[in-house]
């Protein structure tokens, strides 16, 4: 059985107004993550593995930091 696993991914380039600077991620992994990030280009992301998630949480963005302008 697959485990689904919270990563938190930050951005590696610059970060402006109305922009995610990092975000906590649930997945099966950290290419999964990666893939439904939405806080800037794969290429400027870096990412680690923080955690086990429950069973009950959802794939997909649980908490993001974004900056408001």
């Amino acid at each position: 059985m697959k485990v689904k696993k919270l990563y938190l991914l930050e951005r590696t380039d610059d970060v402006d107004y109305d922009e995610f600077d990092s975000a906590v991620i649930c997945a099966f992994s950290l290419g999964d993550a990666i893939a439904v990030q939405k806080i800037g280009s794969a290429d400027h992301i870096s990412g680690r593995c923080i955690g086990v998630a429950r069973a009950t949480v959802k794939c997909g963005m649980v908490l993001g930091s974004f900056n408001t302008g």
